[in-house]
């Protein structure tokens, strides 16, 4: 019996209280027992086996079967044997309408979930620009990179940086000060009682921090560069105006009362950027007055001598003039330092064209030509075909000639290159391949302008003058 406690957990029933059949209990009944009377009432015997049966109206419901709302009625298992939901309780579950705060909180949700994706596709356009850019940058590509800056969106002040540093090495300087207020703040610049706000100063740096130094340099110098030339320009500034809408001629200018203004503010002038400046207008009034080119390249030599870190201001222009005066050595050491500067710059490589076609290397020039035609789609430098017809003229590939020459006049409307120069190279072309209806074409639109065809192409088709005295020897193919 003890066995038997230990391994079932019960106690024994002590031998006084047990009974045998048909004995009554030794003590009376409680309300617990069940008597006599009772037992007839609600019992029948099966004779057969001797069993008690307790009859009942149904049997009841297992308690895992119930319904999980109400726990009063059994789940509805006609819809799945896991259905868990009385009929009457799913009845009144399709029949609720969702509560607005309900609603609500789904509809944020959405428009959380469709913000964050925006956000995140957004974020990954910028960061994909931004690694374009340094690409770009590290291949000294500066016109591309910035591109790829700027179309990234808001980069950033430390990414801005490498955008500013190429805008002033590239020579774009259009782009600085619009980049430094978009991107910095200058707490100093602000007046008495004035305070910066957060939202203000939300993705900016200032620009006197000592980690901004370099971005402070190049906003000052832009600025110093911009005041210099606005200063010094004004003493030309409404002949220039005048020149080019047509209302005074270059010898209505008063060149020497000009010029001498220009030397006493050289006298005068203490920063190296306002005498560069000084002598770049005066190379350029020089310019606008047609005199000689060995006077426009004296001036811009000096600007050269002055600030020969300003490449933007005085390299272009002096390297083509290094290539019509003859001076081939210097020019292609100016090709050399536009390519240093921006890879992206093709005026090294036309200027280098051009040098090579004047010595008569005119292989090389056109392969460099062709080379810049074959990319037009990318980078739109249209001078490469005007070149490219000159040097093949050169070379006796009239047809090809025609062929570059067609696109740079398009029929007098849609040429990539048209102006005066390319309309009568157009004009000799079509005379030398006896295309005469071309030729009265060009007539024509020249004459919508009131000009004539110059003299020039007459002179070549009657033998005055040859190819090469006309496009090697002179400044301008045609006067």
């Amino acid at each position: 019996m003890d066995d038997f406690k230990e391994n079932n957990g019960l106690e024994p029933v002590p031998e006084e209280e047990t009974v045998s059949g048909g004995d009554t209990p030794a003590e009376e009944a409680t309300e617990n027992n069940i008597q006599p009377e009772e037992i007839q009432e609600t019992t029948e015997i099966n004779e057969e086996e001797g069993i008690l049966i307790t009859p009942q109206d149904e049997e009841p419901a297992a308690e895992e079967e119930m319904c999980i709302l109400c726990g009063e009625k059994p789940a509805d298992k006609s819809f799945g044997e896991n259905y868990d939901l009385c009929a009457d309780c799913r009845k009144s579950l399709i029949k609720s309408p969702m509560r607005f705060s309900g609603f609500l909180a789904i509809l944020v949700l959405f428009c959380a979930g469709v913000w964050g994706l925006l956000f995140a596709a957004n974020q990954s356009n910028t960061l994909l620009g931004v690694l374009e850019g340094d690409d770009f940058a590290a291949q000294n590509r500066l016109y591309t990179a910035i591109s790829s800056y700027s179309a990234s969106g808001n980069v950033g002040w430390k990414t801005a940086k490498r955008m500013i540093n190429a805008y002033n090495q590239s020579g774009y300087l259009s782009g600085i000060n619009s980049a430094v207020s978009t991107y910095f703040y200058d707490a100093t610049a602000l007046e008495e009682g004035d305070t910066l706000t957060f939202a203000e100063k939300a993705g900016k740096s200032n620009l006197n921090a000592p980690w901004n130094k370099d971005v402070k340099k190049i906003y000052t110098d832009y600025n110093d560069a911009m005041a210099a030339y606005q200063k010094y320009y004004a003493y030309l500034a409404e002949y220039d105006e005048q020149l080019y809408y047509g209302s005074i001629k270059a010898e209505d200018i008063p060149y020497d009362e000009v010029n001498a203004k220009y030397d006493a503010a050289m006298n005068d002038a203490e920063a190296d950027i306002d005498r560069a400046f000084v002598r770049y207008c005066q190379y350029y009034l020089a310019y606008m007055c047609g005199k000689d080119l060995s006077v426009q390249h004296g001036y811009l030599s000096e600007v050269a001598e002055i600030a020969p870190d300003s490449g933007w201001l005085y390299l272009t222009p002096l390297t083509e003039m290094n290539v019509m005066l003859g001076n081939y050595e210097e020019a292609l050491e100016g090709c050399d330092a536009l390519e240093a500067a921006n890879a992206d710059d093709l005026y090294g490589e036309y200027y280098r064209a051009q040098a090579f076609r004047r010595q008569g290397n005119y292989t090389e020039a056109l392969e460099k030509c062709e080379a810049m035609i074959a990319d037009y789609a990318n980078n739109q430098f249209y001078y490469a075909y005007y070149e490219a017809a000159i040097t093949a003229f050169l070379m006796g590939d009239y047809d090809k000639a025609l062929e570059y020459s067609e696109e740079c006049y398009g029929g007098g409307t849609s040429g990539v290159y048209l102006n005066e120069q390319t309309v009568n190279f157009h004009a000799l072309v079509c005379k030398k391949l006896g295309d005469e209806e071309g030729y009265k074409g060009v007539v024509e639109f020249l004459k919508g302008y009131e000009m004539e065809i110059s003299p020039t192409v007459e002179q070549y088709i009657n033998g005055e003058v040859t190819a090469e005295e006309i496009f090697n020897e002179r400044e301008a193919a045609f006067e």
